[in-house]
C-alpha cells in the first residue's frame, strides 16, 4: 500500500472516529436546557424517577428555573411525594411571581390547592 493511500485511509478513520465521539455525547446531557428536554420527555412518558433526577439537575444548573420546580414538583405528585411536590411548587410560585409570569403562577397555585386538599 503506498503511504499517499495509507494516510488516506488513516484521516477517513480519524474522521470516523471523532463523528462517534460526537454522536455519542449527544446522548448525554449537558446543559440545563438538555436535562430539562430529557426531564420533559421523561415525564410525559411516565418515567417519573428519572424526571426528577433530570429536574434535580437543571435546578442545580439554575436554581432560578420556575419550570423546572414545577415540573419535578408534578413528578413528584404522581409519586404520592406530597411534602416535596408542595415545597416545589411553593418554590416554582415565588419564582413565577418575581418574574412576572402570571400564567405559570396560577397555573402552580391551583396545583398546589389540588395537592394540598389529597
Amino acid at each position: 500500500m503506498s503511504m499517499m493511500r495509507a494516510s488516506k485511509i488513516w484521516v477517513w478513520v480519524m474522521a470516523v472516529a471523532v463523528a462517534l465521539v460526537a454522536v455519542a455525547a449527544c446522548d448525554r446531557p449537558v446543559t440545563s436546557t438538555d436535562y430539562f428536554d430529557r426531564g420533559d420527555a421523561r415525564l410525559k412518558e411516565g418515567g417519573y424517577k428519572g424526571a426528577i433526577a433530570d429536574f434535580d439537575q437543571v435546578i442545580r444548573l439554575q436554581p432560578d428555573n420556575a419550570y423546572a420546580y414545577r415540573n419535578r414538583g408534578f413528578a413528584k405528585v404522581i409519586l404520592g411525594q406530597n411534602q416535596g411536590a408542595i415545597a416545589d411548587l411553593k418554590v416554582a410560585l415565588a419564582l413565577a411571581q418575581s418574574t412576572g409570569r402570571r400564567d405559570l403562577a396560577a397555573e402552580t397555585e391551583e396545583m398546589i390547592q389540588i395537592v394540598e386538599q389529597e
